[in-house]
């Protein structure tokens, strides 16, 4: 019996002894992400499976992936007349998002591997990330990954430095930043929060990266870390309180757009809807048990049955998705089936934080 803001959530045990709730057998989703995250051509997906199941998660051949993805896909180039270690945006699709799924896995930085012939550590890699980060640069869809690392390797009393190119580099002033964005895109959010109301339609938050929950886990870690400036507990709680009110919000949002989705019996729309609800509730979990395991968050009690809602929803979409014949999603569409790869993966830690 696991018990969290007055609430109790019962895990029974399957004949192996595996902890399972509704649909979630613990093995069985193992051994979905442990097929499908494995694969060497797909830095993206064995990121993702270190992130799920930890720094020992391992390739056919029993490598283990973080090395894999070092080995193989770092690269060094001159920034400024400086050497810098980096993952090209070509095998990265956001800047900093390896480093910091190996740093929240507890990879340490004397992790060493080889690369074109010379020896590095992790630390080179955040030496890297450290000397090509303009934070003037960054995009606001691409702010949450760098937050993560950099505050999970700079407290605020190292949180400054001078960048490859000589600028003076203020950790606190880009977390800070970082609020400002998510405030302003939860605003149309915010408004029917207050309200008790359904979504009328997507807002701004939606269209980040998974929603959002991205960004919104990037400002616990960072509130975590120490990075506190400017009232920001507060300014945390208020977007977790939204992030809870999503949990019903959001799937009630996902059933009507693909209830008016021609064709919806369909399997890509059918496919479709289900990783809409998976990724947002795996994702918002990730964020809600790392606040929680963190004494980050302080539901009320009708916050707390929107929670107690969730969590009976999340292991009935695991049942789905575990009946799911990925093989066929991937032949129907491959972006589909990887991002039902990786959202499993952020699932499985979000029940892991527990």
């Amino acid at each position: 019996m696991i018990a969290e803001a007055g609430l109790s959530w019962t895990w029974r045990r399957d004949a192996s002894g595996a902890a399972k709730n509704d649909g979630w057998n613990d093995a069985v989703m193992r051994r979905l992400i442990d097929r499908y995250a494995v694969a060497k051509e797909d830095p993206w997906r064995i990121a993702h499976g270190v992130r799920g199941v930890g720094k020992e998660f391992t390739l056919d051949g029993g490598e283990l992936g973080v090395r894999y993805v070092l080995s193989t896909y770092t690269a060094e180039e001159p920034v400024n007349g400086k050497p810098t270690l980096y993952f090209p945006g070509s095998v990265e699709p956001h800047t900093n998002l390896y480093l910091n799924n190996f740093l929240e896995a507890d990879v340490p930085l004397s992790f060493a591997f080889e690369a074109r012939g010379r020896q590095y550590t992790l630390e080179d890699l955040v030496a890297g990330a450290k000397a090509r980060f303009d934070p003037a640069r960054v995009n606001p869809n691409n702010m949450a990954w760098s937050l993560v690392a950099l505050t999970t390797v700079a407290p605020p009393t190292r949180g400054r430095w001078v960048n490859a190119w000589g600028q003076d580099v203020k950790l606190a002033e880009f977390a800070q930043r970082a609020f400002r964005v998510a405030e302003i895109a939860t605003q149309q959010v915010r408004s029917a929060w207050l309200q008790n109301q359904p979504l009328a339609a997507k807002s701004t938050i939606h269209d980040f990266t998974c929603g959002g929950t991205h960004l919104i886990y990037s400002l616990v870690v960072a509130v975590r870390n120490g990075y506190l400036e400017q009232n920001a507990e507060q300014r945390l709680r208020d977007q977790l309180a939204m992030m809870i009110y999503r949990m019903w919000a959001d799937i009630d949002l996902i059933d009507r757009f693909f209830a008016d989705t021609p064709n919806g019996s369909q399997p890509l729309p059918r496919w479709a809807s289900l990783d809409a609800k998976w990724k947002f509730l795996g994702h918002a979990f990730e964020v809600y048990h790392y606040a929680s395991r963190h004494q980050l968050v302080r539901p009320t009690a009708a916050e707390a049955r929107i929670v107690d809602r969730a969590r009976q929803l999340l292991p009935r979409l695991a049942k789905e998705v575990r009946e799911l014949d990925l093989d066929a999603v991937r032949r129907h569409n491959e972006d589909l089936f990887r991002q039902f790869v990786g959202d499993t993966c952020h699932a499985y830690r979000g029940v892991h934080l527990i």
